[in-house]
């Protein structure tokens, strides 16, 4: 047999790192853990918190709660961090200066920096409903990324509505029925796409979408 010719997939490089980690590319429920809870300014002077999730499977998402504008008004991320913070029944969370890891685009390595964290939010069972939003990248392509949609307590599977009334977990349920992708509109949609499929399913294995862009070389 000829030896084969290989191409880099981002995907398969990453669950041949140890542990099977990729993406979350399904709308739907997962439990896992925040490895990442920290401090950040957008270009925008927004503030709040970027944090990275990954599930029992080694499934990640990445996503920011931003909670103030650059004005200091509040706005609505802040309310989603506070969902977080009930479920995780925190009454209140600081943050703590420490050295981190994190992956350098420009150098194109992964770096310690200093950082602003919120210890509390993270290594702790939290379940986190992810809804798959569709968006253009910079070469005008269709892409997909999970968005926090809602936190749920992962032992009780109650909301934060539901922990705080003291109310039977109800809601998760019914949000999982309902709970579509966000399609692009027909008008912003680049002719001729194709992207994976978008039916709900449990977190376990499936088949990994294409995610080129996300290869930093």
């Amino acid at each position: 047999m000829n030896a084969y010719n290989y191409q880099l997939n981002a995907n398969d490089a990453r669950e041949g790192s140890g542990g099977g980690n990729h993406r979350i590319h399904e709308s739907g429920a997962y439990i896992g853990v925040l490895t990442k809870a920290k401090h950040i300014v957008a270009t925008t002077g927004a503030v709040g918190v970027e944090c990275e999730f990954e599930s029992k499977a080694g499934e990640q998402a990445r996503f920011t709660l931003y909670t103030h504008n650059k004005s200091g008004e509040v706005i609505y991320g802040c309310k989603q961090l506070q969902a977080l913070m009930a479920v995780l029944k925190l009454r209140d969370i600081r943050p703590q200066l420490a050295t981190i890891e994190e992956y350098d685009f420009d150098t194109r390595q992964v770096a310690k920096v200093q950082a602003e964290i919120f210890p509390d939010l993270m290594n702790r069972p939290v379940g986190i409903v992810f809804q798959i939003e569709e968006y253009l990248n910079g070469s005008g392509e269709v892409k997909q990324r999970p968005n926090f949609y809602a936190p749920y307590n992962a032992e009780t599977s109650q909301l934060a509505i539901e922990l705080l009334d003291q109310e039977p977990a109800k809601k998760l349920e019914k949000i999982l029925q309902n709970l579509q992708d966000k399609k692009l509109p027909a008008q912003t949609r680049p002719p001729a796409t194709s992207i994976g499929s978008g039916n709900i399913k449990a977190p376990g294995a499936h088949k990994i979408p294409d995610f080129d862009d996300d290869i930093p070389f």
